[in-house]
């Protein structure tokens, strides 16, 4: 068997302007955000902890400009260009739900521009880059289960009540009126949200059009869908299928991480990103080199046994124009995901991705040699 391997390489992020897109769905009828805000239980007024170094903490942060040139872009890509960002941002307000609130709702009750400001960059009121302490007066430690359990619930009472079954990983458990559970899917817990995201990536690929995008915009209608329907491995593997195409996205419901509880539920993300083919055309000679770096992998043989298939391996360098949700919080440590890999070697048995972390210290002196 041959196993295809797809490799991204993304450098920096810039912000492109908002564009404006009509608001004509037609989809579903979403749940209101204010009623899902609702029914947050949030404080009245959100002040910083005394004692917490809330000025200080912020300050650590650097705010650095990066560009991206998109001057090589068609009409047509930087229309889809612009939807996708407006996807990646709808996604921030979900992961924003996922973490702890409807943000508008919880930024609107504080005075504290200090105070709001590391809210933004921790999505809530707790210190992501320390251990996840509070830094909100009245606020305790953060829940293990983020949002997407009951308050309160426990890992035993949550296997009692599962008994072993596998759990949904794109849905948020609700108590019901029989003191029981049940699941609620993301497409409906965060309604509005999802909507605005499958209905913008649809407009991307109609932006495109698929006489000259095929794989994107197969990819693109597929992960549309996906999010309305939270079935997204046909989708993942869409992904994997992009060739040579000058954007991609990353976006939606990927890593478990954020759920410290069960490990099941996945957190909403997104990258958007525009090819650097100067860089990548570096980096086409190694293609042809990934069968020995796989034979002197520091792993045993037996992880080795499948041969590298180069025709349709892929090594590639984007820029980030746009990131939002989970994959902003993980620019805090430098690291970086792509699709979820057991979902897609589930379902296909010759497709491999590799999610690394990406460090200045490391990439650095390799850049340099190229």
């Amino acid at each position: 068997m041959k196993r295809t391997i797809k490799l991204a390489l993304i450098l920096g992020a810039a912000t492109l302007p908002k564009m404006a897109i009509s608001q004509d769905i037609g989809l579903i009828t979403p749940l209101p955000m204010d009623q899902i805000a609702s029914a947050r239980q949030y404080l009245s007024e959100y002040k910083p902890l005394k004692g917490y170094p809330v000025a200080e903490k912020l300050a650590g942060y650097k705010t650095i400009t990066l560009t991206s040139d998109i001057s090589g872009l068609s009409p047509e890509e930087k229309t889809a260009l612009g939807y996708m960002i407006e996807a990646a941002k709808h996604a921030d307000n979900v992961f924003w739900m996922q973490s702890y609130g409807h943000k508008d709702s919880v930024l609107s009750r504080t005075q504290d521009e200090t105070l709001k400001n590391f809210m933004l960059l921790n999505y809530g009121p707790w210190d992501r880059l320390n251990d996840n302490a509070p830094f909100v007066e009245g606020i305790g430690p953060k829940p293990a289960g983020s949002t997407f359990y009951p308050a309160g619930v426990t890992k035993a009472t949550l296997d009692s009540a599962y008994r072993g079954m596998r759990m949904d990983p794109y849905s948020v458990v609700l108590q019901n009126g029989f003191g029981g559970f049940e699941d609620q899917p993301y497409f409906m817990a965060y309604g509005e949200e999802i909507v605005q995201i499958s209905e913008n990536l649809r407009k991307a690929a109609i932006a495109l059009g698929r006489e000259k995008h095929v794989e994107l915009f197969d990819y693109l209608m597929l992960r549309a869908e996906a999010l309305m329907i939270n079935a997204y491995p046909p989708s993942d593997i869409a992904w994997l299928r992009v060739k040579n195409e000058s954007l991609d996205i990353i976006i939606g419901p990927i890593e478990n991480y954020e759920d410290q509880l069960m490990g099941a539920k996945t957190a909403f993300e997104a990258y958007v990103l525009v090819r650097d083919k100067a860089w990548g055309a570096k980096l086409e000679r190694y293609i042809k080199l990934l069968p020995d770096l796989q034979k002197n992998l520091p792993v045993p043989a037996e992880y080795k046994k499948e041969e590298v298939n180069n025709g349709n391996s892929q090594l590639a360098v984007f820029r980030g124009v746009e990131s939002g949700s989970r994959s902003r919080k993980r620019k805090m440590d430098g690291s970086g995901e792509t699709t979820n890999k057991e979902k897609v070697e589930n379902e296909s048995d010759h497709w491999t991705y590799y999610s690394l972390t990406i460090r200045p210290s490391v990439l650095l002196p390799f850049v340099t040699r190229l």
